[in-house]
């Protein structure tokens, strides 16, 4: 379901890291480039590892748990949270704020609601880059406050949306990676046995969840001026749509689209976009994330299961869960 955008809509859109064209685009990305590079995610990794096994031990502990709101919801915000500089205290404040904004795409969802969330990110940002202006440290919040772009610094309205579109990328997405791929491998229990008896296919089984479980079903652009593109004319105004999730189910590209395999191998998903200015900023560290939890649950909790009825988000845009109840032992 494709919607006209308001103008006011389309202000704010062009302000976010993904409705930005070059060059704008690619000298806001290069400020925070360095924090989700390859190398810099490699570095984190034994922190994402604790943190995954500390949520994941609080989890199993109760014997049952909803994978969405006590795993997926809280690793992200953790490990974002950990690179923006925002403080333990106020993350869960962050999972509040972020939870609600993730209901935007849910088919019949009050706009307000996510206006709210929005503009609670947006309060909290500012208190978190006025601090940050007088204390700085050694974190993206700190290094935004201080940038410039064409020797002007950037606004409080810029700030916050920057804040808003990397909390919201980092977390979102990368939930539905986790559980889209957790309920991947409970539906197919014979690729759950073959991991747990063979972690060193965690890698590959990432890439195949993400394949499987496309976490953004599709982006869409508005074409400014008439073009072809293959054998298809494309006219100025006309909406184009890249699915990512069709793409990823191409007969012509994977063998057996429609089966789960765990070591399959090429595996050239979308998951993240095509190769160009606008591929996924944080691919590294959603990979690294959905590893993690995997890992624990594989090589600590074999034993976890589907325990409940399975809920899922009502959405046009977003291919992910409300609820995925499991139990341990």
């Amino acid at each position: 379901m494709l919607y006209e955008m308001s103008q006011e809509d389309l202000a704010v859109h062009r302000q976010l890291l993904v409705g930005m064209d070059p060059p704008h685009h690619t000298r806001y990305r290069l400020l925070v480039n360095r924090a989700f590079t390859p190398r810099a995610i490699r570095e984190m990794h034994d922190g994402i590892a604790r943190l995954a096994a500390e949520i994941v031990a609080a989890a199993a502990a109760k014997g049952r748990c909803d994978l969405v709101r006590d795993v997926a919801a809280q690793l992200p915000v953790a490990v974002i949270s950990g690179v923006l500089g925002i403080p333990p205290a106020d993350r869960a404040r962050v999972v509040e704020l972020v939870s609600a904004m993730m209901q935007l795409p849910q088919l019949g969802a009050e706009p307000t609601s996510f206006n709210d969330a929005m503009a609670g990110v947006c309060a909290y940002g500012r208190g978190l880059f006025e601090e940050r202006r007088s204390r700085p440290k050694d974190d993206i919040a700190s290094r935004l406050v201080n940038a410039e772009i064409d020797g002007d610094r950037l606004t409080d309205d810029e700030l916050e949306h920057f804040l808003v579109i990397l909390v919201t990328a980092a977390t979102d997405t990368t939930a539905h990676g986790i559980t889209n791929g957790a309920l991947a491998l409970f539906e197919f229990p014979g690729e759950w046995r073959r991991l747990c008896g063979n972690p060193a296919l965690i890698d590959d089984a990432v890439e195949e969840m993400l394949r499987w479980g496309t976490p953004t079903m599709y982006f869409r652009r508005t074409a400014t001026a008439n073009t072809q593109l293959g054998s298809t004319a494309i006219r100025q105004g006309d909406k184009v749509v890249m699915c990512y999730v069709a793409a990823n189910r191409d007969g012509e590209v994977f063998q057996d689209p429609d089966t789960f395999v765990i070591d399959r191998r090429p595996n050239p998903h979308l998951s993240f976009g095509a190769a160009g200015p606008h591929i996924c900023l944080g691919a590294a560290l959603a990979r690294a994330e959905i590893a993690a939890v995997t890992r624990e649950l594989v090589v600590n909790y074999p034993d976890v299961r589907l325990d409940g009825t399975v809920e899922r988000l009502q959405s046009t845009m977003l291919n992910g869960l409300i609820s995925l109840p499991v139990a341990f032992g």
